[in-house]
Parts: structure tokens; C-alpha cells; sequence
């Protein structure tokens, strides 16, 4: 849904936008690369603040990290349920709505009391889906492109005013650098991979 908003703020310069943002984390991805080659256990930022600064700020970190995995757990439970209204009319009932909220997230809290087979399971069969979308989107919509919409590259509003590029720029990066953030949750689970020093180090 976020890339909507890219391109109403920034509309084809929201591609430099994008590289901007994917730089900048790429700079905080290289500090979690190589702090986690100093570490062979789990826990990611949580484990990397309690040895550097001790117990409390490793709590601190560990329930500020629960809490922005549950953030984002509702954030994209809603964000598909508000896409599939679009398709399926019968999600605009809010007891629909709703329940489909609460069963989702009762669905994925078993997945994960089961055991880390089946979460591995869904995450892949879920990748393999992304990724047939986003091939079939390009396929059938590449047929679709018409070159008078690559005018203006920039919005005209974002032209108009005192700075208006400059805050548009600025709502644009939030939204996309959100879009990547989701890397720091991938050290959590170090202890269950093959040699972590090596996959996060290396990349």
C-alpha cells in the first residue's frame, strides 16, 4: 500500500527517494553486519545493548523491539485486509473485518507456539506467493506502461510554496525507510541459522 503514497508525494522521483532511503539503511544494515560477527547467540539489538551497556538497557531494547514487532504484525494484518476490501466487498462488515483481524492473528500466535518447522514452512510458501505476485504485476503490466505518465517527474505541488520539495522529500524517505526496517528483526533468530558471523558480516 506505501507505494502509493510514494508516488503521490514524489511521483517518478520517488525512485531516487527509494535509493536514498535503501543507502541510509544500508548504513544501519552494516552496523547490525558487524556487531553480529562478534556474537554467535540470538537476539539481535536486544543482545548487542545488553553486553555493551548491561541488563536494564537490554530489557529496554528487548520490550521496545516486542513492541515494534507487534506494531508492525497489526500494521500489515490491517493493510491486507483494508487491500482485500477492494476485492471482496463482504470485509466492509466490521464484524467481518474484525474477526478476520482477531483470527489472523490467533492463526500466525499457534503457527508460532508450534515451532520454528512450520514458521518456516509458511514463511517460504509466503515469500514464493510475494514473489509470483510481483513477477506476474511486471509481466502483465510492463504491456501497460504509457510514457505520457512519466510527466511531470516531480508533482507540481511539491514545486509550489516555501520548501515544499525539501517536505516532500522528507515524507517520502519516513514512508520508505519504514519499508526497510524490517532487516532487524532477521538477527533474532541467529542461534537457529548456519554459521550467523558469516551470513550477516558477509553481508
Amino acid at each position: 500500500m506505501l507505494p502509493q503514497v510514494i508516488y503521490r508525494d514524489m511521483n517518478l522521483a520517488g525512485v531516487v527517494v527509494l535509493l536514498c532511503a535503501a543507502i541510509t539503511v544500508s548504513m544501519v544494515a552494516l552496523c547490525y553486519a558487524d556487531l553480529s560477527s562478534w556474537f554467535t547467540g540470538s537476539g539481535a539489538a536486544w543482545l548487542y545493548s545488553y553486553n555493551a551497556f548491561g541488563r536494564f538497557w537490554g530489557y529496554e531494547l528487548g520490550i521496545f523491539t516486542w513492541l515494534l514487532g507487534c506494531c508492525t504484525l497489526s500494521a500489515e494484518v490491517v493493510a491486507l485486509l483494508t487491500t482485500l476490501k477492494s476485492f471482496l466487498p463482504i470485509f466492509s462488515n466490521h464484524w467481518v473485518y474484525y474477526g478476520s483481524v482477531f483470527g489472523l492473528i490467533l492463526f500466525f500466535s499457534i503457527i508460532n507456539f508450534y515451532g520454528r518447522t512450520i514458521v518456516k514452512f509458511v514463511d517460504n510458501l509466503s515469500s514464493a506467493a510475494k514473489m509470483i505476485t510481483i513477477i506476474v504485476f511486471i509481466v502483465v503490466r510492463v504491456f501497460c506502461i504509457h510514457f505520457a505518465n512519466f510527466s511531470p517527474v516531480i508533482p507540481h505541488a511539491a514545486m509550489t510554496g516555501a520548501m515544499p520539495l525539501i517536505k516532500h522529500f522528507g515524507s517520502t524517505f519516513s514512508v520508505v525507510f519504514y519499508m526497510f526496517t524490517g532487516f532487524s528483526f532477521i538477527p533474532i533468530a541467529a542461534k537457529q541459522m548456519n554459521d550467523p558471523e558469516k551470513i550477516f558480516h558477509g553481508s
